[in-house]
């Protein structure tokens, strides 16, 4: 066999290797399911205005709810702000590389951004499906720990912390931490 023929076989090896790990490998992001593991206050909740208690629950049915009862101080109105960060684990932790998203009036943002979501949540406490939403104490009962975003079709899977901090007048008042497992979806 000429050095050529030897190299051009190896070449070809690697080539069809390499398509076969491609192939082979687990996808990185698709059609997905989110499956909330814990949600609990943020380290810094800042005034600590926005009070709240969450309980994840298992059903009957063997279905992983939450409940939870919010204090809002303030209506959320155009003066409430907010913002998303979003930091990865991997096999060393949490990723000290995160995703930042500034939700500016926030529920006008969550309502566009997230419909289905902002529907369940503020219907689910008995709400009118609109901004702003007024002050005061809600429950929330059952409320299903698998999401999906139409308006995001496809996400990366993975474990991710999500912290959504309220803000007022630039001060924050209040930070929810959420742990949630990205998944493909079952089909």
């Amino acid at each position: 066999m000429t050095m050529f023929t030897s190299q051009a076989l190896t070449f070809l090896f690697l080539v069809v290797f390499r398509a076969h790990q491609l192939h082979a490998a687990p996808k990185m992001a698709g059609i997905y399911d989110i499956w909330i593991e814990s949600i609990h206050e943020c380290d810094d909740p800042g005034s600590d205005e926005v009070k709240f208690s969450t309980e994840l629950t298992t059903t009957d049915n063997n279905l992983m709810t939450w409940n939870t009862n919010w204090t809002w101080p303030y209506d959320l109105d155009d003066k409430v702000s907010g913002s998303f960060t979003s930091t990865k684990w991997t096999p060393t932790g949490w990723s000290d590389k995160s995703y930042t998203k500034e939700l500016k009036p926030f529920c006008d943002v969550v309502h566009k951004i997230a419909p289905e979501f902002f529907a369940s949540l503020i219907g689910g406490m008995g709400l009118p499906l609109q901004c702003p939403v007024p002050a005061g104490n809600y429950e929330l009962r059952d409320f299903p720990t698998n999401l999906h975003f139409s308006k995001f079709p496809v996400l990366e899977y993975g474990r991710y912390q999500v912290d959504v901090a309220l803000s007022k007048d630039n001060s924050r008042i209040g930070c929810c931490r959420t742990v949630l497992n990205i998944l493909p979806q079952d089909r």
